[in-house]
């Protein structure tokens, strides 16, 4: 658009100068020999009549010239052509046309985004998500968004049919309709599942193939959201909750039999252990005693169990004893606390404690 520009501005200059010519010589040829006197001298003055000339044929020249951008396509209208138009498309770069009887129509031809949504994000919007209803009868909200381009060959065909119409009165009524019949072939259940790729591939392909009719690519459609409705949503909501209850008790059942089963293993291995081996019953007892036990009173005929470095060890004396088993019922001597435990030394003088006085009876 350069040049056309730069032409035109070339042309309002010319027309400035020319205006500016004419007024000087007007204007002092009438103070000094009179008014007709300056317009005829303004009529036959060769500077005023060139740069006259010199206007009128940038003028022409800067209706005549059209640029084209490399992201553009024109449609010549034309009063010389029986149709009213040129029926090839002006591509980029630089054409001649007839000033005052043809006239360029501009289309884009870059890429255009037309979206479908709460938030059209400064995009072409259709006024707020398609509302459609499923197969099943439920309401759901769809927004979309598409990515598209006027096809460069087929603009006549665009500019006859919609001029610069074709978003409200072509790609709107389109998206939304295509995208309402490809919905209604889908449950609720499958619009909302791994399914939904499979919806989104189907309107894409619909609407390429219905936009190629008219002139346009379609070239990426995105499926951005789709809302339920309220009841819907809390019903899939408690439909969930449910199901993350049933899980977890499930996850509880599991846990309690798993541990049953392994307790039932334990006494199962400890029966066993048992039959073969008595005795361990009694080291079982003795892994379970506490470390702080020093003393133990046990029957005389049950075996002696007592820790006994650990427990001479806190009373301060190691006895001169040597413990010799015998078999039950042959014992000959039980060992007593003192003479295991040396007698614990007295400091100082203990108190005395009185003795109790007996209370004094009286006859009746």
């Amino acid at each position: 658009m350069l040049l056309d520009h730069a032409i035109f501005v070339i042309a309002v200059a010319t027309w400035i100068a020319v205006l500016g010519v004419v007024v000087i010589l007007f204007v002092g040829t009438a103070r000094a020999e009179g008014v007709d006197v300056a317009v005829r001298r303004v009529a036959t003055e060769r500077l005023a009549i060139l740069l006259l000339l010199v206007a009128i044929i940038v003028s022409v020249a800067s209706n005549s010239v059209v640029f084209i951008q490399p992201q553009e396509v024109g449609v010549v209208s034309s009063l010389l052509l029986p149709g009213g138009y040129r029926t090839q498309q002006l591509d980029s770069g630089v054409h001649l046309i007839f000033p005052l009887v043809e006239q360029v129509n501009r289309f884009p031809a870059y890429l255009q985004n037309y979206t479908v949504a709460s938030v059209a994000d400064g995009a072409p919007s259709g006024s707020g998500p398609i509302a459609a209803r499923t197969q099943d009868g439920q309401v759901v909200y769809v927004e979309v968004s598409m990515i598209y381009s006027i096809d460069r060959n087929q603009v006549v065909k665009i500019y006859l049919d919609w001029q610069d119409r074709y978003v409200s009165d072509l790609i709107s009524p389109l998206v939304r309709g295509i995208v309402r019949d490809k919905v209604s072939q889908f449950s609720v259940d499958e619009v909302n599942s791994d399914r939904r790729q499979e919806l989104e591939d189907e309107i894409a392909r619909a609407l390429s193939t219905d936009m190629g009719a008219y002139g346009f690519q379609m070239k990426r459609f995105l499926l951005r959201n789709i809302a339920f409705s309220p009841e819907y949503a809390a019903a899939v909501e408690e439909k969930q909750v449910a199901f993350q209850n049933v899980t977890r008790d499930q996850y509880r059942a599991q846990q309690v039999q798993i541990l049953s089963s392994a307790q039932a293993a334990a006494l199962e291995r400890l029966g066993a252990a048992l039959a073969k081996n008595p005795d361990v019953a009694t080291l079982n007892y003795i892994e379970k005693l506490a470390p702080s036990i020093t003393t133990l009173l046990v029957p005389s005929n049950a075996p002696f169990i007592l820790p006994l470095p650990t427990a001479f060890s806190r009373a301060g004396a190691a006895p001169n004893l040597t413990v010799t088993p015998t078999p039950f019922g042959q014992a000959t001597a039980t060992p007593t606390l003192t003479s295991l435990f040396p007698t614990p030394v007295t400091v100082g003088t203990p108190e005395r404690v009185p003795t109790p006085q007996p209370l004094p009876t009286t006859s009746p």
